[in-house]
């Protein structure tokens, strides 16, 4: 199968990448300039107008839009960015003939709903992003009217080697690997994480199956940050308690997805637990280092 993938520099883009060439051609589309990529893999660079994608979307059977731009410091117009581009990614796949699309959508449409929810759950999104992916996750179903099947995944938190580095997990990584100790700031969150293995090998089952609709795609663990910060210093041979700063910050959160409806349609179950997760990415730090 021909498969093109959007936002396939990012973090989850590069593991799908390298993960769904050893069975299909895979040409992944990326902003920037092309110097030393992986050679089995058609490197294309878009500036994502409707001209370019619609060019470069011609020939394939389907496709993963992972590209999206996360907004920071209250930069509203780059989901408004999204929204635009997201539109012109359907209506170009459309128009290219491609008869999937895998789309990317995100558990923050749930918002501060309690949890753990399903896909019948009602959005109650609580940032612009999350806003944004469910206008866009209307759009979807608008394009999947006409001839076109599009899977919209709603991905619980991501996390592996190569995770973007401000991120809770990327810095505990850091620092269980630099030998720092791991100091928690803040009690009350119990979130649930994915291994970013487990997207790639769900991804490929959705490609086998094409479908329209809405899934949970999460791991079924929610874990408290303490207990992450546990896992990444056993991962990495530490058997030491992380610490807690003098004045703790209490919050409450709790996301957890019901991931049932996707594991029953398409026969999936994830591999790892958080805590295998942790001890197959500290094998890969101690080899390539952090990035």
């Amino acid at each position: 199968m021909k498969v093109i993938v959007t936002g396939a520099n990012g973090f989850i883009g590069r593991h799908l990448v390298s993960s769904l060439k050893r069975t299909h051609s895979v040409s992944a589309l990326i902003r920037n300039k092309i110097y030393d990529h992986d050679k089995e893999v058609n490197w294309l660079s878009t500036d994502y107008s409707s001209d370019s994608l619609l060019r470069l979307l011609r020939g394939n059977d389907a496709l993963i839009h992972l590209a999206a731009e996360r907004s920071y410091g209250g930069n509203t117009s780059i989901c408004i960015e999204n929204v635009s581009r997201d539109y012109r990614v359907f209506e170009a796949a459309k128009k290219a003939g491609v008869t999937h699309i895998i789309f990317a959508s995100t558990r923050g449409v749930y918002g501060n709903q309690p949890a753990p929810w399903t896909e019948a759950t009602p959005p109650a999104p609580c940032s612009v992003y999350a806003l944004s992916k469910l206008q866009s996750e209307a759009t979807a179903d608008y394009f999947s009217r006409e001839e076109i099947s599009i899977t919209t995944l709603r991905f619980a938190q991501v996390f592996g080697s190569g995770e973007f580095g401000s991120s809770v997990i990327s810095t505990f990584l850091r620092n269980a690997f630099l030998g720092h100790p791991l100091v928690v700031s803040v009690k009350g969150i119990k979130r649930e994480y994915i291994y970013v293995d487990d997207i790639s090998s769900a991804i490929a089952k959705v490609l086998d199956s094409p479908v329209n609709g809405i899934f949970n795609l999460g791991s079924g663990e929610a874990l408290h940050i303490e207990e992450i910060a546990s896992n990444i210093l056993y991962a990495f041979g530490r058997h030491e308690m992380p610490e807690f700063t003098k004045e703790i910050r209490e919050t409450y959160e709790f996301s957890l997805m019901n991931s049932e409806k996707f594991m029953r349609h398409f026969n999936w179950q994830p591999t790892y637990t958080f805590a295998q997760a942790a001890i197959k990415t500290a094998q890969e730090i101690r080899i390539k280092g952090m990035t």
